[in-house]
């Protein structure tokens, strides 16, 4: 059996009017030594895309979600989410993350309204299995911020973590 890659492996899901910002973020993270996948990527005429995308989930360490003006309505980040957020027996879910982009309504406020974000992202944003971000303005801030640094395995674990309820009982004695 073949070993794993060390190298994070990052799928972008975006609808296509902010492609502009996906290949900003795959220069990025590529620089941090992730490799980034997109939908688009590696398609020819007849593959299906829906296998392609499941594909390239299922190979991912994390999900990053770009969050634009138009996002909320997209059906088919919305199921990249869904598709995201299923693990298997053998795999737990990749770790997900939200980033909102400069264009979207909700950048320039203190929190994000969830109903300008795709439902999804507010339920495990709300349920603390995913990380919400606003896109850094400012060059020097970017090379900074924490996305590259996110652990790609930490969020993961954290989506397959399963609590153990006999800690909420209290304590007879």
């Amino acid at each position: 059996m073949p070993e794993p890659s060390s190298t994070p492996k990052v799928f972008l899901s975006c609808i296509h009017s902010d492609m502009r910002w996906a290949h900003a973020m795959r220069q990025m993270l590529g620089a941090a030594g992730a490799e980034v996948l997109l939908s688009s990527d590696s398609t020819r005429p007849g593959d299906s895309i829906a296998e392609r995308v499941r594909e390239a989930i299922a190979m991912a360490s994390v999900v990053f979600v770009l969050i634009g003006p138009r996002t909320r309505g997209s059906k088919f980040v919305n199921w990249e989410i869904e598709i995201a957020t299923q693990g298997t027996p053998s795999r737990p879910a990749p770790g997900l993350v939200a980033v909102i982009l400069p264009d979207h309504a909700d950048y320039l406020r203190p929190f994000y309204d969830p109903e300008n974000v795709p439902l999804r992202i507010h339920d495990h944003v709300s349920r603390e299995s995913a990380i919400l971000r606003k896109w850094p303005k400012d060059p020097a801030e970017r090379q900074r911020f924490p996305w590259p640094l996110v652990s790609f395995s930490t969020g993961s674990a954290l989506r397959s973590f399963q609590w153990d309820e006999s800690a909420d009982q209290p304590v007879r004695g």
